[in-house]
């Protein structure tokens, strides 16, 4: 007689064996494979994760591994534990900052469906003041895109960015029905390397109304330079997130075994 499954256990296909090899400590790959699997929207939430012995292995760890890197999951209020039943995933997935990856494209692949309100489509050439915040030379022909994007009709970024109308000229059209990043993808220019800046800031309180926050509560800003493949900016963008929507995720390796020299 077959085992019954319960109706909120899916079948997890995204967790593999950790690598016993890596540099990287292995319950940090564990981490990093049920966090990934949440963004992409694999692990759903309120699905219960596999029993602790089904994980050790998964996973090909031992059990001290795998509680070690689910306490930390649970203080990280990403799974929590429920007396009697099993570790449920307890968030919906959030935008991941690292990378090129763009927030519509994380949308998407995490089956929430992605909106935009076009809030502001204007031309302008920089000054002196715009060169000097943005980056570009002076005299260059700039196109201005404000955006807010929202996740299954709930508000997660306000998007301010600044391009070059000789590499892209967008419709509103463009802007509402896909990503910035999937259009620079099919220029002559596609983008190549990303430099990010990410603090916390006090929202205004524009950004309240359009994030459907209360003031007073910081919000993450994230200001990115992106880069064609010669070193020219063609992208200057700065985001704010509502905090509950968005994480950002970095492995740092020993510079003295030279990964990162």
């Amino acid at each position: 007689m077959s085992k019954r499954q319960s109706p909120d256990t899916a079948e997890v296909t995204c967790l593999h064996p950790v690598s016993h090899t890596s540099s990287i400590p292995l319950y940090t790959q564990v981490i990093e494979q049920i966090e990934d699997c949440v963004i992409r929207g694999l692990l759903k939430h309120n699905q219960l994760l596999p029993s602790e012995p089904e994980l050790c292995r998964i996973f090909g760890a031992s059990r001290a591994t795998v509680r070690r890197a689910v306490n930390h999951l649970v203080k990280r209020g990403v799974i929590r534990r429920e007396r009697g039943i099993g570790t449920r995933i307890s968030r919906e997935p959030r935008i991941d900052g690292s990378g090129l990856r763009s927030v519509y494209s994380q949308l998407m692949a995490s089956n929430r469906k992605p909106t935009t309100d076009l809030l502001d489509l204007s031309a302008f050439t920089a000054d002196e003041d715009a060169s000097s915040s943005l980056g570009f030379p002076v005299g260059t022909p700039l196109a201005r895109i404000k955006r807010l994007r929202r996740a299954n009709g709930v508000p997660v970024s306000i998007m301010v960015s600044h391009i070059p109308r000789s590499l892209l000229d967008p419709s509103e059209a463009d802007l509402v029905d896909s990503s910035l990043d999937e259009l620079l993808r099919n220029t002559e220019r596609p983008p190549h390397m990303a430099a990010q800046t990410i603090e916390a800031v006090l929202p205004t309180p524009d950004q309240c109304r359009l994030l459907d926050l209360s003031e007073g509560r910081p919000i993450l800003s994230e200001e990115i330079q992106v880069f064609d493949v010669d070193g020219t900016l063609i992208n200057h963008s700065r985001n704010f997130y509502n905090p509950d929507s968005y994480t950002f995720r970095s492995i740092t390796v020993d510079s003295a075994r030279g990964v990162l020299d």
